[in-house]
């Protein structure tokens, strides 16, 4: 099993949808960690849509930052990061970390326009979030370990 760290801003939406794809669909093959640069409580849009898919998020955060899972100092043979281009520079390193991983999609919690249209947007970003986890989870299935040097 592979350890992998999905680490987004603000742990309250794109991170809690990796997360929980990665964990019902390729549960058999990672152990899957979540955290942010800071903690917000989870947006509500991120979990209906969520709910849509036959999903319920955790709506409570543990206000577990980065800052305590680089202390905690656990292996992560993957590290996902999910947060805008700016933030991803705040990103601390994960020295034992084999492959680092940046899966752009655009935050749910700065989306606007009216409840339709974030509604809508935020369906668009989970949908761009599953792909990606498919894809890990296809890449893993082919390649095995190797997938932690051919990348």
């Amino acid at each position: 099993m592979l350890h992998v760290l999905i680490l987004s801003e603000h742990n309250s939406g794109r991170g809690q949808i990796a997360c929980k794809y990665l964990h019902e669909l390729g549960g058999d093959f990672f152990t899957i960690e979540c955290t942010g640069l800071k903690t917000r409580p989870l947006n509500p849009l991120v979990a209906l849509v969520m709910r849509e898919e036959g999903y319920r998020l955790n709506d409570s955060n543990d206000n577990v930052s980065v800052t305590d899972f680089l202390k905690m100092e656990h292996k992560y043979d993957i590290v996902i990061t999910m947060c805008s281009t700016e933030s991803c520079l705040q990103c601390p390193a994960f020295p034992k970390c084999a492959l680092r991983l940046h899966w752009h999609h655009e935050d749910p919690g700065k989306i606007a326009g009216n409840r339709i249209d974030r509604l809508q947007k935020t369906r668009s970003i989970r949908e761009g979030i599953k792909a990606d986890v498919i894809n890990l989870i296809r890449t893993y299935q082919e390649e095995g370990m190797n997938m932690l040097v051919n990348h």
